[in-house]
């Protein structure tokens, strides 16, 4: 059985470590903007390094006020989240389900997000977005409600390609990474407004009058599929040696682990894959029906996707399909279709970021793991400390994967807290 309203202080739940609300609150802030200094540097600065730009003062100068910008923006979510847990209990007299969790995360993300500049809003919206749909996922999964689909990152893949490849063709140019990311694997002249190169009656050159790249339809197949393997196998290599490198550093022999590990070669698969079946079944629709049309890109799109079985990653496929949503909602926008709601960008980091934070509070065996290393390494711990075991009386089960029970101070834990779990006075826990 589950109370609706849970009668005891933050010091009991929320925060064990210190009596204090105002130095929880500060303190947490305070580690969490430390963190944010060591992750926000080191984005930055291979942000920075990957555009091969020459350093001036300027930019120099810009880099360090977004480190610091991005760090305060993160330290005041972890602030903001324990000021406003210890503020709601205070005002509402006790903990729910919904004012322990959802609402001071809500509150606490909405005024961080705030600090961020406008222009990586989007972005993280985004990103806790995405985490927080396969979080829920997880959650209803675990609840019976859903049953796992086998190989439903696939389908769901596949179907965010057979929407993106047509959006991708029809579009001129674009700054959003998913265009470049969409240019780089399919190719250019693939788009509606490429130009066509003529083939001078080369006999070699066997393609359809409509095919709009240099070589023949065959050699234009295989060229997307080896390139970008070569590209897909290096870039997974090279992530995981950036990844290492501390470890190179103390053993060198770790290079060759590095670069024979199968990851690589299927994720070269995959995106390898993708372009040489995208090019193959565009270019064999323009030999069938003679016709180039919008549609075909749909097909295209949808059969592409299969590579994604040499890879299977649920996190890359929900992260595309959010994006694609974003894309073609940003579309309906400029072409008046759709309504521009002021402020939604702030909301949905803000409500995403509260279903992540109350998963967070109440049922960590169901958040992505991932994410709840982060938050617990953000934090130093904290968020795995605070006593879950009283958290159970309003949702069963919250304390099943962090069963932490803190050395509380016995002049500051509350009586409510002494009847419910049947403490003595040196506060062990009685049968």
């Amino acid at each position: 059985m589950s109370a609706s309203k849970l009668i005891c202080s933050c010091y009991d739940a929320g925060h064990p470590w210190t009596t204090s609300c105002a130095d929880s609150a500060v303190g947490v802030g305070a580690i969490a903007f430390k963190q944010s200094l060591r992750i926000y540097t080191s984005v930055y600065l291979l942000s920075y390094v990957a555009r091969g730009k020459k350093p001036v003062p300027a930019d120099i100068k810009k880099l360090l006020r977004g480190i610091l910008q991005s760090s305060a923006f993160l330290g005041f979510n972890g602030f903001g989240f324990i000021g406003s847990f210890c503020a709601v209990r205070y005002f509402s007299g006790g903990f729910t389900k919904f004012n322990a969790g959802f609402l001071p995360a809500f509150i606490g993300s909405f005024l961080a997000i705030l600090i961020e500049r406008p222009s990586r809003r989007g972005q993280l919206a985004l990103y806790v977005t995405n985490v927080a749909s396969e979080s829920v996922w997880r959650m209803l999964v675990a609840r019976g409600i859903v049953k796992s689909v086998r190989h439903g990152e696939v389908l769901v893949f596949m179907l965010t390609l057979a929407a993106l490849v047509p959006w991708y063709r029809r579009c001129t140019s674009s700054r959003d990474s998913v265009y470049s990311l969409s240019r780089f694997i399919i190719g250019g002249s693939e788009r509606f407004s490429a130009p066509i190169y003529p083939d001078h009656g080369n006999r070699r050159c066997t393609k359809h009058a409509l095919c709009k790249h240099k070589n023949s339809c065959i050699y234009y197949m295989l060229e997307g599929f080896v390139k970008k393997f070569i590209a897909g196998y290096g870039i997974h290599a090279g992530f995981r040696f950036i990844l290492s490198f501390a470890n190179l550093l103390r053993n060198p022999r770790l290079i060759t682990k590095i670069v024979s590990n199968m990851d690589n070669v299927k994720f070269g698969l995959f995106v390898g894959g993708i372009s040489g079946i995208v090019r193959s079944v565009l270019c064999n629709l323009r030999w069938i029906t003679g016709k180039d049309r919008p549609e075909h890109g749909v097909i295209a799109g949808f059969l592409g996707g299969l590579p994604m079985l040499f890879y299977k990653s649920t996190t890359l496929a929900s992260y595309l399909m959010w994006k694609t949503i974003e894309v073609v909602y940003r579309e309906g926008i400029q072409a008046g279709k759709l309504p521009a709601i002021p402020g939604f960008i702030e909301f949905l980091y803000s409500f995403s970021t509260a279903m992540l934070f109350h998963m967070a509070v109440f049922e960590p065996h169901n958040l992505k793991p991932s994410y709840w290393k982060f938050l617990v390494n953000l934090t130093d711990l904290r968020f795995a400390q605070m006593n879950r075991q009283v958290l159970d009386l309003i949702l069963p089960k919250a304390s099943s994967s962090v069963p932490f029970w803190p050395k509380y101070e016995a002049d500051h834990v509350s009586q409510e807290l002494r009847s419910m779990f049947g403490l003595n006075p040196h506060f062990s826990m009685t049968s």
